[in-house]
């Protein structure tokens, strides 16, 4: 009988152990990107995991809870695991599995924890781990669970971390390595040499958790710092393209120019040769012909400011094509300390809303757009008018987007324009009237000198 439990608990502490193994490697390929994808992947990460079962085992029976077990399980799994089953580099590689150990390594301590203080022995739930039984067996189902309802959870927001600027996951990848190691080494001293310091072990592992959940605030507070910066950079590559598209735009029409002055010499000289053959019908129908294929010239933008030139022109020529009247006057000659870059964030959303709303319009109705760019005393005026076909506010009162495709953000742009109101001491005013939407930016600015 002895024996047969004896074997029983052998097998939980395999299975718990390959189960953890998956856990780890699964993490270490949401973050770090997987190489293979479907089921290439699925059967390689099974593979990886029965031989990190196996050498932690083989670990852990020479010296149970060694600190040298996950300090050699941990570079197993960065390079040669790892490098099997994803694309990061090694530095990525490694800020993935030291930050899976970290988790899982606190997954066990609350866990422990909530164990001592439901059996009434918080003092001395970590003998809980010393000891093999069926106490311990029912640990090792509910840890382990918890490790993978956590993967299951979490488990899409990992690939964010692999996102992360190569300085920040140099500080993420320290603060887990040092106190990883540190409480790792602590715990594994105390249980080797002293089981009587129950007390000790039990204030380590609060403190681990505490610090765990700063640890976590830190992760979401340079995601947070990281996206802003991508944002950042993704606005001024749509700044630097918007400029480029308007330059060319500016030379095409010199060109055009350029080809219409040399045609207008060549009919006026036809002209005036019938004329001065006394072909006055000629002369009349000539002229008849040339204004019938006349084109409307498409005026350009030219309020003081590249960027905002950049935007109207390129925004008109958008809603030109898509039939939508595009009506705009825009005066921004006073050099200002407003970033070209907040401009075109809030003026391309205030327009693309507003040509959003116009292309919902029925195809009975006339779309219409009117932009009034202006300067008052301090305050640079971003007026956005546009046609819709009901009051946007009766069931959607925060304006969050409409767009079937919600896996863009499309619901930024509002939030967006009231950050940068924010930024310059502004004001966003959004009202609708009679058929029509208005959207009013204000900016409160410095006045450069010139």
């Amino acid at each position: 009988m002895g024996g047969m439990t004896m074997q029983i608990g052998q097998i939980s502490e395999w299975t718990a152990t390959f189960v953890e193994s998956v856990v780890i490697l699964s993490v270490v390929s949401a973050i770090a990107g997987q190489k293979r994808q479907g089921g290439t992947h699925t059967a390689l990460t099974v593979l990886s995991a029965i031989a990190l079962t196996a050498l932690t085992s083989l670990l852990n029976a020479f010296s149970a809870f060694s600190f040298l077990t996950p300090v050699v399980a941990a570079a197993f799994v960065i390079l040669i695991l790892a490098r099997m089953l994803t694309d990061g580099t090694i530095l990525l590689r490694s800020l993935a599995c030291v930050f899976a150990y970290f988790v899982v390594l606190t997954v066990d301590y609350i866990i422990l924890t909530i164990f001592g203080l439901a059996l009434g022995v918080s003092d001395s739930a970590f003998s809980i781990i010393m000891t093999p039984g069926k106490l311990r067996t029912f640990f090792l189902i509910v840890d382990k669970s918890a490790d993978v309802v956590l993967l299951l959870l979490f488990g899409r927001y990992l690939p964010k971390l692999g996102e992360l600027k190569r300085n920040y996951r140099l500080a993420l990848l320290g603060i887990c390595v040092l106190s990883y190691v540190t409480v790792q080494y602590l715990f594994s001293t105390i249980i080797n040499t002293s089981v009587e310091q129950i007390h000790t072990i039990n204030l380590i592992s609060w403190l681990y958790i505490l610090f765990f959940f700063v640890v976590v605030v830190i992760s979401f507070a340079l995601l947070t710092k990281s996206e802003q910066e991508k944002q950042t950079q993704n606005l001024l590559a749509a700044t630097n393209q918007l400029l480029a598209e308007n330059y060319q735009q500016l030379h095409t029409r010199q060109q055009e120019y350029a080809k219409s002055l040399h045609d207008f010499k060549h009919h006026l000289a036809a002209i005036n040769g019938l004329e001065a053959r006394g072909k006055h019908a000629e002369v009349l129908s000539y002229i008849d012909s040339l204004l019938s294929t006349a084109y409307q010239e498409v005026a350009l933008c030219h309020s003081g400011s590249d960027i905002i030139d950049a935007i109207i022109n390129h925004k008109a020529s958008e809603a030109s094509m898509l039939g939508i009247a595009f009506i705009f006057s825009a005066d921004f000659h006073t050099p200002t300390n407003i970033d070209p870059v907040d401009i075109c964030g809030a003026l391309t959303n205030q327009i693309d809303n507003a040509i959003e709303a116009c292309r919902q319009m029925a195809s009975t109705a006339i779309p219409e757009i009117r932009v009034k760019i202006y300067q008052r005393e301090n305050f640079a005026i971003f007026r956005v008018e546009n046609t819709v076909n009901s009051d946007p506010f009766k069931n959607n009162a925060a304006l969050h987007s409409t767009k079937p495709d919600t896996t863009s953000p499309h619901g930024l742009g509002l939030r967006n324009i009231e950050d940068i109101a924010e930024k310059y001491n502004g004001t966003l005013r959004n009202e609708y009237k009679e058929g029509h939407f208005l959207s009013v930016l204000m900016l409160c600015f410095d006045q450069l000198d010139t």
